[in-house]
């Protein structure tokens, strides 16, 4: 009979433990608030990083959409109005349009913070793809990557790389831009970005590349 209380006793006392197990919001395959590495990570903060594919890059060539034909890798996911609170600005506004949202393509890991590559919807061949940082409870445009714009009879295109180009195991990032002018010449030039040990992207003045070996994406 003694027996018989203890057993009912032990579980009569983890019926409130198994109950708040069950009232736990659960994000990705972590129990709120999610992966360890985030910390004092909000609920709200934690549905939007799962919006985000991530991305493990060894070297990823980003570039527009302008065919538009479906297919289209960097697509994304829609960040409508339940996180404009993240946006300010126009991009707080598109969260509220149907068929403009920002939308949430990779989360690639920096060193010691993560940053997250949103695409945004123009008019026309108006998209532009850039890299994002969460800071202090706001998405804040960090650099751009892609984009694509005619205006005049000229044209401009980004395409950026993302990959380690120095060997210290860091992610860099290189900028290709070409401009066609109304004859249909085009000037094309680089920029090289190099992340040091705090995680910063800082442009590089003596780091030279062949361009050969970054050749742009035909968009039409």
């Amino acid at each position: 009979m003694e027996n018989l209380l203890f057993i009912l006793s032990l579980l009569i006392s983890t019926i409130p433990l198994f109950s708040q197990d069950q009232d736990k919001e659960v994000v990705g395959d972590e129990p709120y608030p999610a992966p360890v590495m985030y910390h004092n990570l909000s609920l709200q903060e934690a549905k939007l990083i799962k919006q985000f594919e991530s991305k493990d890059v060894s070297n990823l060539h980003i570039y527009a959409d302008v065919k538009q034909d479906g297919d289209y890798f960097f697509k994304g996911k829609p960040l409508d109005a339940d996180f404009s609170e993240f946006f300010s600005g126009d991009l707080e506004e598109q969260t509220k349009i149907k068929g403009q949202e920002p939308q949430a393509v990779f989360s690639i890991r920096g060193e010691a913070k993560e940053l997250y590559i949103i695409r945004t919807l123009g008019n026309g061949s108006g998209h532009e793809i850039a890299l994002y940082e969460l800071d202090n409870g706001k998405l804040q445009k960090y650099l751009p990557l892609a984009s694509y714009q005619c205006q005049d009879g000229k044209c401009t295109q980004l395409d950026s790389w993302i990959q380690d180009i120095n060997g210290d195991t860091r992610l860099d990032i290189i900028q290709v831009a070409k401009l066609t002018g109304k004859n249909g010449k085009e000037k094309i030039s680089s920029k090289v970005y190099l992340m040091d040990q705090e995680g910063h992207l800082i442009k590089s003045k003596n780091t030279k590349i062949d361009l050969d070996d970054y050749p742009m994406q035909s968009l039409w």
